[in-house]
């Protein structure tokens, strides 16, 4: 699963009996049209002067995504370390503001970017503390959207504090509805005053 720049492969009865094993993964052709750009078309040049916040692991670095501000908000880590060591986040800020040439350019690629990286390197779960510091940091720092990328677990209130919070300095926070395909919307985009946002597809 590459973090960029190629499709993920399967690779199905692998010979373990090496010590290193090399699999080839197919370069991404830059001419591909995603269903993105197939509903909106191709993005060009979009956000000039917005303040958008990404909190997730961390981004890149990478050549096509530029980062004007940010801190790691987790309770164990440098408040400078703001690298991804996932791929997640840098893909969600790619979608953003890549500024990429044709199809690969995000959807906003002149916004301001901010990361907050809320996942400490390796952990599958951020702490309501890293959250709700990210929201509120990214609002006074005047971002104008936080894109929480994240779900699932109980209602916090020490989180939907924060978004009310950025609600209150003009900062609207989205968030993904969920990935299970369940009609019950995750939290946070079920907290009053979040964006929840879902999936689309093409037949």
């Amino acid at each position: 699963d590459p973090l960029h720049s190629a499709w993920p492969i399967y690779a199905d009865r692998v010979q373990l009996n090496r010590t290193v094993i090399e699999l080839e993964v197919p370069a991404l052709d830059l001419a591909y049209e995603d269903t993105r750009n197939l509903v909106y078309g191709k993005s060009t040049a979009h956000g000039t002067g917005v303040r958008v916040a990404v909190a997730d692991t961390g981004v890149g670095p990478h050549g096509t995504i530029a980062v004007a501000g940010g801190r790691n908000t987790s309770e164990v880590e440098p408040n400078s370390r703001l690298t991804d060591w996932d791929g997640h986040g840098t893909h969600v800020a790619g979608v953003i503001a890549s500024r990429a040439d044709g199809s690969r350019r995000g959807g906003a690629s002149e916004v301001d970017l901010f990361v907050y990286r809320i996942f400490s390197k390796d952990s599958l779960f951020a702490s309501n503390f890293a959250i709700r510091n990210a929201i509120v940091e990214a609002a006074q720092a005047g971002c104008c959207l936080v894109n929480l990328s994240i779900g699932g677990g109980p209602w916090d209130l020490l989180i939907e504090r924060a978004v009310q919070t950025a609600w209150s300095l003009g900062c609207v926070c989205v968030a993904a509805a969920g990935n299970d395909g369940a009609k019950l919307v995750d939290v946070p985009a079920r907290y009053p005053n979040v964006l929840g946002v879902s999936a689309v597809g093409l037949e």
